[in-house]
């Protein structure tokens, strides 16, 4: 959407070139922050807003602020500078702590006098902080909770249904009068993680392409395949092809991997809660495929470059499914004849449970779909 008229400080797309391309107004900018406070599969797609940034102002430090939970997927970028935000917990009773994590992530702001600044939060919380940032330029989008619009300078075309949800991320583009340049964010373990998780994994005579890295938790009930699911796919991807699964997942869904071992007969490794962020993007890489539910760690994956069979219910994998060629996306026919009519609350997709209509044979033929894909080198 066109500019106030008021904000001269980005390059209308009409500045005098360099030497290398890139045009002197673009060159002079030094700094930008992003703001994403949360999900870990959002912040993944913002990613390819950063990589899009990174190369249009190539003299500029990047940096994010999130959650400081996040810090470990951005240790994967060091060319991302990450700066925590300490928020109050639902339920805390230190309002006092709150406050003073709030009054550091001012200081932080205002101390580093950003060029541009672009809110993908579309939070009261991100428009405040915006505000007093002092960024020359400050990117949002349009409101639609309340957010008050004198917080920015310029307008981002909010995310539309029928796209995929990274055009949300990429939007700021467009308001900043440049192109997409890539739509898939990157994620790499160093050679260190990479050859650590190598050895661990050869101890248990798994090798490059040998094993299925499969994830079975997700963020809300309503994206969950059931556990004795998981397990009966399992085994039979260990009896057609021989690939041992190896379960991924974070400590709190510990016993739902439990379970699953539990379950199976063809001794899945268990791996949950034992891995760093970096461990499991190395894991990915050499996977042969990942499976698993709608999630943040399927952003991961595919991130990674690991090919991803993903199991859907409600959602749309045209705008929330793994970015990238190569993945099999397997769902149940919509619209969904209701098998929960009692518990499910349409049209939220984290209120409904039309992936449990998958069945043990959908998703071994979607496997199937996957094993007929040539493996990369």
């Amino acid at each position: 959407m066109a500019a106030d008229s008021t904000d001269q400080d980005v390059p209308d797309g009409n500045s005098t070139e360099t030497l290398d391309g890139v045009p002197e107004d673009r060159l002079s900018i030094s700094s930008v922050l992003l703001i994403q406070f949360r999900f870990l599969g959002d912040l993944v797609l913002g990613i390819s807003l950063l990589d899009n940034l990174k190369r249009h102002y190539p003299n500029a430090r990047l940096s994010i602020l999130s959650d400081a939970g996040n810090a470990p997927l951005f240790a994967l970028r060091p060319d991302i500078e990450f700066i925590p935000h300490y928020r109050r917990r639902k339920g805390s009773r230190s309002p006092l702590r709150a406050f003073g994590g709030w009054a550091s992530s001012v200081r932080e702001l205002r101390s580093r006098r950003f060029d541009v600044l672009i809110d993908c939060s579309n939070s009261r919380s991100g428009a405040i902080l915006s505000t007093i940032s002092g960024a020359k330029v400050r990117i949002g989008y349009r409101p639609y909770k309340r957010v008050p619009s004198r917080a920015f300078t310029r307008f981002a075309t909010e995310w539309g249904r029928g796209t995929h949800y990274v055009d949300r991320f990429l939007s700021p583009l467009e308001a900043l009068e440049l192109p997409v340049l890539t739509r898939e964010p990157r994620l790499r373990a160093s050679n260190a993680t990479r050859d650590r998780i190598t050895q661990r994994l050869s101890q248990h005579g798994l090798g490059r392409n040998g094993y299925v890295a499969v994830h079975t938790g997700a963020r809300v009930p309503g994206r969950q395949w059931p556990v004795e699911n998981f397990a009966r796919v399992i085994d039979d991807i260990s009896t057609r092809y021989g690939l041992r699964s190896v379960l991924v997942g974070g400590p709190g869904e510990r016993d739902v991997t439990k379970a699953i071992c539990g379950l199976s007969q063809s001794r899945p490794l268990d791996l949950t809660g034992q891995v760093s962020l970096e461990e499991l993007v190395a894991t990915f890489e050499g996977c042969r495929f990942f499976l698993g539910n709608d999630s943040g760690p399927m952003h991961i994956a595919a991130a990674a470059g690991a090919p991803v069979v993903a199991l859907f219910g409600l959602q749309w994998p045209e705008q929330w499914g793994p970015l990238g060629e190569g993945h099999v996306i397997v769902r149940p026919s919509m619209p969904c004849p209701c098998p929960f009519p009692d518990i499910c609350r349409p049209p939220d997709p984290q209120a409904t449970f039309c992936v449990r209509r998958l069945t043990v044979d959908d998703v071994v033929e979607g496997v199937t779909m996957m094993m007929r894909v040539p493996v990369l080198p």
